[in-house]
Formats: structure tokens, C-alpha cells, sequence
């Protein structure tokens, strides 16, 4: 029997116009957390299970620290998701970056 995952989180990461990086978490019908990380220039894919969200938060926020080297996030939240965690980007849009 299949279980349905529930799409918790996406990110989206641009530079400009151009995306970059895609970020989605999925939480699924026993507890278990997905983080999938895609490279768009790259046209790479990582997937990761975790066992609890903490985990996955921390794998979600490492995504996202990793991606603002190069461009700024765009989070988009599921209305009944509250992200646990220290440390949670908040959704929408990022500011751009300051340049000097």
C-alpha cells in the first residue's frame, strides 16, 4: 500500500531571471521527511530521508545556505505547515543580495 507524501515546503533559488536551484520538503503519511535538492544548471538530483524533521530542516536550511552564494530564495510554505527549528527562513521572497 502507498502512502502519499505531503509537499511541506519549495524553494525556488534565481539569479536574475535564471533558476538555479529547486528545494522541495515533503513530509509522508508515517512521519517520515524528504528533502530533494535539484541542480538546474547542473541538471543534478539529491534525495534524502530522514527520520524526523529537525533532520530535514537541517537539511532544507543547509540547501538554502548553500544557494545564496548565488542567487536569492523564493519559499513557498504549505498554509498548515509550521516549520520547527532554530533556524527557519521565512517564506517569500528573499531581499537581494547587497552588492559592493
Amino acid at each position: 500500500m502507498a502512502f502519499r507524501n505531503q509537499l511541506r515546503e519549495i524553494g525556488e533559488c534565481y539569479s536574475g531571471n535564471r533558476a538555479l536551484l529547486r528545494v522541495e520538503l515533503r513530509q509522508s503519511g508515517i512521519g517520515a521527511w524528504q528533502v530533494q535538492v535539484v541542480d538546474r544548471e547542473e541538471n543534478r538530483r539529491i534525495d534524502s530521508s530522514f527520520d524526523n524533521e529537525a533532520a530535514a530542516r537541517q537539511a532544507t536550511e543547509t540547501a538554502y545556505r548553500y544557494g545564496r552564494q548565488f542567487g536569492r530564495w523564493n519559499i513557498q510554505r504549505a498554509s498548515d505547515y509550521d516549520p520547527q527549528g532554530t533556524t527557519v527562513t521565512p517564506a517569500g521572497w528573499e531581499p537581494n543580495p547587497v552588492t559592493t
